[in-house]
């Protein structure tokens, strides 16, 4: 299936695959639908830093410690979006939200998890549901213009 992130990977050059899954499954069993380890499975949280949206990329099973992405944009009112506003605030659904953004479409700053790039392929959601994209941290570290930080709660 073919997504705009998965145009954005095409275009840029980069190497990935897709996998299939079915949605309702629970993150320990995508994940071995998917042949990755749960860690390897990262979920995309999106938050907003008045007046800015930041996505924070993380291995599936780990919580994002918010004081640390706080301290690393600077802004003290930092928060998760809620499902109702993220459509809103995104432009994506709960569920479906990756960090690779459509071609020529907004671009969001990206802070990936140091843990993320221990991995030689991650999943991360084509944003879409039930749709993983499989490819190297590096790639998705640079086709996001993101920056690696630690944002796992008690690491």
């Amino acid at each position: 299936m073919i997504t705009p992130a998965t145009e954005t990977l095409i275009q840029a050059g980069i190497a990935f695959e897709t996998a299939r899954f079915d949605p309702a499954l629970d993150a320990a069993a995508a994940a071995d639908a998917i042949g990755l380890p749960p860690a390897a499975i990262c979920k995309t949280l999106a938050c907003v830093s008045m007046p800015r949206v930041v996505l924070a990329v993380l291995p599936g099973p780990a919580r994002l410690d918010l004081e640390k992405l706080k301290a690393l944009t600077g802004e003290a009112r930092t928060a998760m979006i809620a499902a109702a506003a993220m459509g809103r605030m995104t432009g994506m659904r709960p569920g479906a939200v990756t960090p690779i953004p459509a071609p020529g479409g907004r671009r969001f700053e990206v802070y990936l998890d140091r843990a993320v790039m221990a991995h030689g392929t991650i999943g991360i959601g084509a944003g879409a549901a039930g749709i993983e994209l499989l490819l190297a941290p590096r790639d998705l570290l640079a086709v996001t213009d993101g920056a690696v930080a630690d944002l796992v709660a008690g690491s």
